[in-house]
């Protein structure tokens, strides 16, 4: 298989849509386009790329809407174009994609191009043939083709004296491709249209049957009975199919769409690949109907008996399928269900309540590891089954059941043992079954319509079987396919991209094949049957590992259960490195003398204030042969120390202000007990581990890391194998997340360890940057990943490297150029916008613990435009944290740093103002702050706190507080209100809002206490109840401290001496 790239509809899984039954929305028992757009947030969840929408145009509804009869419009019962519109909108919004139905092989009888006043100036748009004579002078169609719903595939017109053809409904006749007029309108009508209102692309219904045998011969005969003979491999695969096909793929590729097209009758493999191969420029992919096929019968397709196949027979058709992809550009579908197909639970598993769901989950499982593009279809995803066998035959409403049961009661003269034969048959295999309303709830209706009765009756499974109960059970099929989807995806380059082998080929039970990647291979095996089987011999000697299942316990290493499927993961083939993984390189280098050059930096380090300490070095350090470290921090100027000056302590120790030590290598891969290690170390990719790790991140990382969307994270899992970047990133989130899960001050030895393999990770494998387009806003959000969690680990100096790293390149991508945003899409600019807000905050939240300079100006206005991708809750909460920061200018922090020494030069109008900016930030949105999850409520409003605080701290430190002053923030007591400001936030907080660290949401707590417990001891008290609500608020904070995960132990100690020291004077 050489695949050199991979286009966006290769990895996408498809889910179609078949509008009538889909969801009511304005209870006329029908289903309908708002109905579908009320549904989209349901279709996400599921973890598809794509919609398929089945016709939804105007229609005479011969033939369920594929007889069309306008292009342009929507069937009224389910909408408007205005609808559609919306649609394509809000699916784009979501993130996903959405194709669309093209029908042209045919039209309705009802078209403006085939109505009698256009008949004589578009006759030739469709294909008309004189009648032929028997010997008697019968007047006789032109050949013996039987339409594919039974019946001459020609219809006499009285008007014209000629037949036309139509392989399908009489009322659907075929279009003359030959035409080239013909063919322009269908280009103009059909596809260009809904292409400009942003369609994806198409699935291309009867693609192969465009261009006829000019000669229109007869078909052979199979049918000895029938005048009409099965003529499929007559009117398929014309001459000129290639040509049309390369005519619309212009069209098509302009747009970058997809097509995928129906391609029946048509069992040459090496024509399947003249139609799919990448170099020939005609279609995307195929549905080949090997599958479809298994079962039916041989003259008519429900001429059969239930379950007329073998195992035999299913594994023959899929390896078929799957090899059209080895060593070819060509592409592939995976898929069991459609509109034209029953069920896949009660066709090829057990559709019993026994074994129901947990066949369900096992054909989810086969299909999802196949190669291939894969479809999945509505109702699918919870097993939907047919309908009961009980069922009269009145509920069957498909034309082309019912033409077929007529056709049975006509030649069998009404018998009753072919009717039920017949009846038995279609009960297996009907279209019907497919159109069914789809299940949402236990209701009457499952949740479809409020109407009394919708156009087909709603299976009564969905008592058993619905969305509504599945989403609430983590062993339901529904959550089943998520997850299957979910790792799909993170190993794409094996069970989308791999190559297929069948092995095992004789064994009638079970089906196991291999699958090959470029960096692993897996082996499935799937148990067709409702009894236990042992595992293949040839599967028993493999090294291997169960990277997934569909059984409730851990399966029997020798025995497959009824209806499983599982998924091994081969150890042996995944790629793996006993080297440990070294978060920088050790340079000790000598100068030109051969003396070290320890504080020595090349101009570039210099000019901003970085130094290369052990990493890399940059170019021209390393051409100088410059060591580039920092030096030893010097002991800065402090004034005589009084009890005031005690007070400022907690803020104004910034840690390591300067110091870089230098980060030693990582330690060797190593398993650790903690739930959050990944099982494999080595470069093998883990998907389920990251998967599981999502959730931790979108609740604890994105409200303060807004860059990055859930569904990114995914494309980047599924990605990473073919892509550093992508896999840099996804290390970086696992540290992040690993980091923000356990506070940094409360980490373990183990965790830190985890978090710094994860860095090293990251590290190593983010490709280099050479030129302007390697920089992108995930290479970014990375660094900044890796900034945080060095942070975390005390590397402040480090971290300050990576941090310059983000706003160089932060320059590059033009975010504060008005004009260059404006040609993004609004995706892009919302992500960048973002991303410069995510970085700008981290630098000043640096800038003020580290005492370091800042370079990020504020942008013109801190709005973020709205973006799908990340709740508008929190773009809204982080907007606000970033405004607050906005008050952070290198003015302030000069007065800042400049109260290390012994100068002084802040005033008390400055003090006074500064407090009011950041104190309007909040007052009066208090409806808007409510709206906020409570992580983002405690992180804005104790960030508020901490900031008032420090500028409390400033007017302290110049002696311009005293305890009369009628400014609260220049009073002695303004950290007393403070205290009391926290206990209320802290009161109707959940404590898991105060525990995750955000942005040192922890040690911001900690210092305001700290300060807090200070002012307590330093000023008295004017009355005893005074004194009795400081200790009150303090005993609080305190004992809110110490109940949160591991806090700080010399942070601890510290509060307890002062908690003591209370006691002790009676406070």
């Amino acid at each position: 298989m050489t695949i050199s790239q991979h286009p966006w509809w290769k990895d996408a899984t498809v889910y179609q849509i078949y509008p009538a039954s889909f969801q009511d929305s304005n209870g006329d028992g029908i289903g309908d386009l708002r109905g579908i757009i009320n549904r989209l947030e349901y279709i996400k969840s599921i973890g598809v790329d794509v919609i398929w929408v089945c016709p939804m145009y105007q229609s005479p509804q011969i033939d369920m809407g594929y007889d069309i009869s306008d292009y342009q419009a929507v069937h009224e019962p389910y909408g408007t174009v205005a609808d559609m519109e919306e649609l394509i909108t809000k699916v784009h919004q979501l993130g996903m994609r959405i194709i669309l139905d093209l029908v042209v092989n045919h039209t309705s009888d009802q078209h403006a191009w085939q109505v009698p006043t256009v008949l004589l100036s578009k006759r030739d748009w469709y294909i008309w043939k004189p009648a032929k004579y028997d010997d008697s002078g019968n007047r006789k169609p032109p050949n013996n083709w039987r339409s594919n719903f039974g019946g001459s595939a020609w219809q006499w017109d009285e008007h014209t004296q000629e037949y036309y053809l139509h392989l399908f409904c009489p009322e659907q006749p075929d279009l003359n491709w030959d035409n080239e007029e013909t063919r322009q309108a269908i280009y103009d009508n059909a596809m260009t249209f809904w292409l400009e209102k942003g369609c994806d692309g198409f699935r291309v219904d009867t693609v192969n049957m465009y261009s006829k045998d000019p000669g229109f011969p007869d078909a052979p005969v199979t049918d000895p009975d029938a005048e009409w003979q099965e003529a499929g491999l007559v009117y398929c695969n014309g001459p000129r199919m290639n040509e049309y096909l390369m005519e619309m793929n212009a069209i098509l590729s302009r747009y970058d769409a997809m097509t995928v097209g129906e391609c029946p009758f048509t069992p040459d493999q090496k024509q399947v690949h003249g139609y799919v191969s990448a170099s020939k420029k005609r279609l995307n992919m195929v549905f080949q109907f090997d599958l479809v096929d298994v079962g039916q019968g041989k003259v008519f397709k429900y001429g059969t008996t239930p379950f007329a196949y073998t195992l035999g027979d299913l594994k023959a058709a899929i390896s078929r399928t799957q090899g059209l992809i080895h060593d070819s550009d060509a592409w592939t579908t995976s898929f069991v269900e459609n509109h034209d197909q029953a069920r896949s639970v009660s066709r090829f598993g057990n559709d019993s309540p026994q074994w129901r769901e947990r066949s369900a989950k096992m054909l989810a499982l086969l299909f999802a590891s196949l190669s291939g593009t894969l479809f999945v279809y509505q109702g699918q995803e919870i097993g939907m089954i047919n309908m009961p066998p009980e069922w009269p035959i009145e509920e069957y409403k498909d034309v082309d059941s019912m033409n077929y049961y007529n056709m049975v009661a006509q030649r069998g003269n009404n018998d009753g043992k072919e009717l039920s034969k017949a009846k038995a048959a279609l009960q297996h295999l009907a279209r019907d079954h497919a159109r069914t309303p789809m299940q949402w709830d236990a209701s009457s209706n499952g949740g479809f319509t409020d109407a009394a009765q919708s156009w087909m009756r709603v299976n009564t499974s969905t008592a058993e079987i619905n969305v509504e109960q599945q989403r609430a059970s983590k062993d339901s099929v529904l959550s089943f396919w998520k997850q299957m989807l979910a790792t799909r995806k993170a190993s794409s380059n094996t069970l989308i991209h791999g190559g297929f082998e069948l092995i095992d080929e004789g064994n009638e039970n079970v089906f196991s094949f291999l699958k090959h990647g470029k960096t692993g291979s897996a082996l499935i095996m799937c148990n067709f049957s409702s009894c236990a089987n042992q595992v293949p011999s040839v599967a028993l000697g493999k090294d291997r590992v169960v990277l997934f299942h569909n059984l409730p316990s851990t399966p029997d290493e020798s025995m497959l259960a009824p209806w499983e499927g599982r998924i091994y993961a081969l150890d042996a083939t995944l790629p793996h490195s006993s080297e440990p993984f070294k978060l920088f390189y050790n340079i000790t280098p000598l100068s030109m003398d051969g003396k070290r050059q320890r504080h020595k930096a090349c101009k570039a380090c210099s000019s901003r204030k970085v130094r290369c300490n052990g990493q890399q070095r940059c170019q021209q350090c390393e051409h100088l042969n410059l060591r580039c470290e920092y030096p030893p921090t010097l002991p800065r100027q402090t004034k005589q120390k009084t009890p005031i000056t005690g007070l400022k302590s907690p803020l104004k120790s910034p840690g390591v202000p300067g110091v870089l030590r230098e980060l030693a290598a990582a330690p060797h891969v190593q398993q650790y007990g903690d739930a959050h290690a990944p099982k494999e170390r080595t470069n093998g990719h883990d998907a389920t581990f990251f998967l599981s790790l999502l959730p931790d991140f979108e609740t604890f990382v994105l409200p303060f890391h807004p860059v990055m969307t859930i569904r990114e994270a995914h494309d980047a899992i599924a990605t990473m194998t073919q892509d550093r970047e992508a896999e840099a990133f996804i290390y970086g989130l696992v540290a992040i997340t690993l980091n923000l899960t356990h506070s940094p001050r409360s980490q373990t030895t183990a965790e830190k360890s985890d978090i710094e393999h994860w860095v090293s990770r990251a590290l190593n494998t983010l490709p280099p940057v050479q030129s302007q387009e390697d920089i992108s806003v995930r290479r970014l959000a990375t660094l900044q990943f890796i900034h945080v969690c060095l942070m975390g680990l005390g590397r402040h100096g480090v971290a300050f490297y990576y941090l310059r790293q983000s706003t160089t390149m932060l320059e590059l991508l033009n975010v504060g150029d008005e004009e260059a945003m404006s040609q993004l899409s609004l995706t892009e600019r919302a992500q960048r916008q973002r991303l410069y807000w995510t970085i700008f905050v981290h630098e000043r939240f640096y800038a003020i613990t580290c005492q370091r300079s800042i370079v990020l100006p504020p942008l013109t206005t801190t709005s973020i435009e709205s973006d799908p991708g990340i709740p508008k809750a929190i773009t809204d909460g982080f907007e606000q944290i970033a405004r607050l920061f906005c008050h952070i200018d290198q003015d302030m922090l000069s007065r800042w740093f400049a109260t290390f020494g012994s100068e002084r030069f802040i005033e008390p109008a400055w003090i006074v103002e500064k407090n009011r900016q950041i104190d309007a930030e909040t007052a009066g949105n208090d409806d808007e702050i409510a709206e906020l999850s409570h992580m983002q409520q405690a992180d804005l409003i104790i960030t508020k706190h901490w900031l008032r605080m420090m500028i409390w701290q400033m007017a302290i430190s110049n002696c311009l507080l005293s305890s009369d002053r009628s400014e609260q923030s220049m009073s002695l007591l303004f950290p007393v209100h403070v205290s009391a400001q926290l206990r209320a936030l802290i009161i109707n907080m959940t404590k898991g809002a105060i525990e995750v660290h955000g942005s040192g949401i922890q040690q911001k707590l900690f210092e305001l206490t700290d300060t807090i417990a200070s002012v307590i001891l330093t000023v008295p008290a004017s009355s005893t109840d005074e004194k009795r609500q400081r200790m009150d608020d303090f005993s609080f904070l305190f004992e809110f401290w110490k109940s949160l995960p591991r806090p700080n132990s010399v942070q601890t100690e510290l509060l307890e001496s002062k908690f003591r020291r209370l006691v002790e004077i009676g406070l």
